[in-house]
Order: C-alpha cells, then structure tokens, then sequence
C-alpha cells in the first residue's frame, strides 16, 4: 500500500500464505492510512524492486495499480510505471472515485484498453469480470501478480 509514501508493513508477497483464506483475511486486514498526498510513482517503485524481481521464471508479470487516479507527481508516477513496462510487466490501471486523472491512468498502463474505473472502493466487486478478462492470459500460462494500492482514500475492512 502506498498513500504518504510506502506502507512496507503492509507488503506480502502471495507465496507468504499457503492457502486462500489467510491471503484474503490478510488483504482484508489491510488497515486505513489517512493522509495528505499520493505518491503513486512511489508505490509503483516499490513493486518494480521487491516484488517484479521475485517473480517466477518464464512466467508473465501483471502489475495491478489501484489508485484515485491522481498522484501527487504524475510525471514521476508515469517514469515509474513505464520502468515497470520496460521491466516486462503488464501494468493495468484501476482508477477510483470521482477525482481521477484519465490521463494518469493511461500513462501508469501504458494502453487505454488495460485502464479500468470504479466510482468509489466498495465498487470494485463490479469491474471484477473485466479484470479477470484482462488478467487471465490463459490456463496454460503461469502469471506473477503484482498489487500496488492507494491507501490514500481506501478502507478494505
């Protein structure tokens, strides 16, 4: 999670649990950070170095940004995202709320067709078939998933 810079606490990566219902009571743990500001490039950097690297081999890299859609450095968070892209991964960007940047949002996925919205955090349920779509290259591919989320406006409880 990212708002105020990053929450390196609250970073796992999915190998840390053995089955689905502590990945998701974890992920459900997240707590609210109130802050002032969203350092997206930030969050976006963080995952590029502690997570892309330990993806597994010959596996593809899917990068997941959910974001307000308005960080408080968009060239920093657009730089970030397209080190991401250069690094292999496929980045797809979830804007939410109101105030979002569309032009933000394409930057951080490098292609309008892998930006998806929602209008507040308890929507999210309602793109999830799209990014399923987007995200599921496959059965006979293995994918490394990466989540980078703003805590700025979210509460996951």
């Amino acid at each position: 999670m990212y708002g105020e810079g990053v929450y390196t606490d609250s970073a796992f990566t999915f190998d840390t649990y053995k089955n689905k219902k502590d990945t998701l009571a974890a992920l459900l743990g997240f707590v609210w950070r109130h802050g002032q500001s969203t350092d997206t490039g930030l969050g976006i950097d963080y995952m590029v170095e502690n997570f892309l690297p330990q993806g597994r081999p010959n596996a593809a890299q899917l990068a997941i940004v959910i974001t307000d859609g308005a960080s408080q450095n968009p060239e920093k968070t657009a730089l970030s995202a397209k080190t991401a892209r250069d690094r292999g991964a496929t980045v797809l960007a979830v804007g939410v709320g109101s105030s979002i940047d569309e032009v933000e949002l394409n930057n951080i996925a490098g292609n309008p067709d892998r930006v998806l919205t929602a209008s507040d955090y308890s929507k999210l349920n309602s793109i999830k078939h799209e990014l399923i779509d987007l995200t599921c290259v496959g059965s006979e591919y293995k994918t490394n998933v990466f989540f980078a989320l703003s805590a700025k406006h979210c509460s996951l409880n």
